[in-house]
């Protein structure tokens, strides 16, 4: 048993240092060929223009139909095992 006067230990919590912050590389401004995409020249026109939307539409309609071809495999798998097991 510990005497009286002595003052009760304290458990002292260690507080980690806060991540340093890094700074952002500075890369020289070169054409050499790298692995790096860079951005397009000032000016430069776009390569896929679709003004009337009829890609947009044509691709969403495909995208449904395919969506739709899945749910039938998936509704045509689960029936079948549904009579397989008698259920």
């Amino acid at each position: 048993m510990p005497p009286k006067d002595d003052p009760k230990a304290r458990a002292v919590a260690k507080v980690p240092k806060p991540p340093q912050q890094r700074g952002v590389a500075r890369v020289p401004e070169t054409r050499e060929a790298t692995s790096r995409i860079h951005l397009s020249e000032p000016g430069a026109q776009p390569v896929f223009v679709d003004d009337s939307g009829k890609r947009g539409r044509l691709l969403t309609w495909l995208s449904i139909g395919f969506a739709l071809i899945c749910l039938a495999l998936i509704a045509a798998l689960w029936f079948s095992q549904a009579a397989a097991t008698g259920g």
